[in-house]
């Protein structure tokens, strides 16, 4: 699972929906009719009756708040579900088995030559006629910043990202009903490892991949990779910049990595060419360093004349 961007591959064609903040929105899970090991992800609103479905998704967005004043933590929580009456679900999805745990894994993923498990779009500023769409610019979280997901006894049931270059296996989220049901809500803190005011967690967006299945280490019935973008302590003025980040993220689901984009934002310009001769520099810690690895673009394990025109061609 070291490159969660592999999973991408072969994906022509799929629905995607932008969701926007809604506490109402679990991640639905259910069983592709026509491939009993994949398991698909989705929105539902459970507060309506019947509950209401958009499947496919894999990008998902919640907020994140203080939770108790004076302490700045930021907390929230997911819901997962799963419907026990296949005949309720659209046409090509069926139920998940009876009496059996369901599992994620939290995931390590590349933006541009950078891998990690936790980043943050920080303090996002609408910049343009276009939006936030044209600034969206994560980075890798660094310590102590980090982000776990919890159910009791916390103890003995949290997985945490913290930014580095791990995938973290993670818990059992809840087991199925004899009829495949469920629904379990997760805790979510964004912790600086502190809970003094006077050194605030970085307001922005925040982005983790994870995964769901029955036995995800075990060769059992999978979900694609799917993300979880968190508007952190910008309460509704984050809104628009947390639709544009799904907006994002939507894109690299569907089209996987862009050629040439070395920084990760998803447009090749210069700041990819400034990054390119950093690499054949050495500025960037050697010429087939981690960060500069995806520069080397014939893969012949060094950054040359070849791969400067390659870039040009990028553009």
């Amino acid at each position: 699972m070291r490159d969660a961007i592999s999973h991408y591959a072969g994906l022509l064609f799929i629905i995607l929906v932008i969701p926007t903040v809604a506490d109402e929105q679990d991640v639905l899970i259910v069983r592709d009719t026509a491939d009993p090991a994949r398991l698909v992800t989705g929105n539902v609103d459970v507060s309506v009756t019947p509950p209401g479905f958009a499947l496919p998704n894999r990008v998902f967005v919640a907020e994140l708040t203080e939770a108790f004043p004076g302490i700045d933590d930021l907390r929230g929580d997911e819901g997962f579900f799963a419907i026990s009456d296949a005949s309720e679900l659209p046409q090509g999805y069926t139920t998940l088995d009876g009496g059996v745990d369901v599992r994620f894994n939290l995931l390590t993923f590349a933006l541009g030559c950078r891998s990690a498990n936790l980043w943050v779009w920080t303090d996002p500023v609408d910049t343009g006629d276009e939006g936030y769409a044209d600034d969206v610019e994560f980075e890798p979280v660094e310590p102590p910043i980090s982000l776990s997901y919890t159910k009791t006894p916390s103890s003995f049931f949290k997985a945490t990202v913290d930014g580095s270059d791990e995938d973290i296996s993670g818990f059992v989220i809840d087991r199925t009903s004899a009829a495949g049901g469920l629904h379990k809500h997760l805790s979510i803190l964004l912790d600086d490892d502190d809970t003094s005011t006077s050194t605030p967690i970085p307001a922005g967006i925040y982005v983790v991949a994870m995964t769901v299945g029955h036995d995800p280490d075990g060769g059992g019935p999978m979900s694609d990779v799917f993300f979880e973008v968190f508007n952190a302590g910008l309460g509704r003025n984050g809104d628009a910049a947390a639709s544009a980040a799904a907006a994002f993220f939507a894109e690299l689901v569907r089209f996987g990595p862009m050629a040439g984009d070395l920084d990760g934002n998803r447009i090749v310009n210069l700041d990819d060419y400034a990054w390119f001769v950093d690499c054949t520099t050495g500025a960037k810690a050697g010429p087939v360093a981690d960060n500069c690895a995806c520069a080397d673009f014939d893969r012949d394990d060094d950054v040359d004349l070849i791969d400067f025109g390659k870039i040009q061609g990028f553009f």
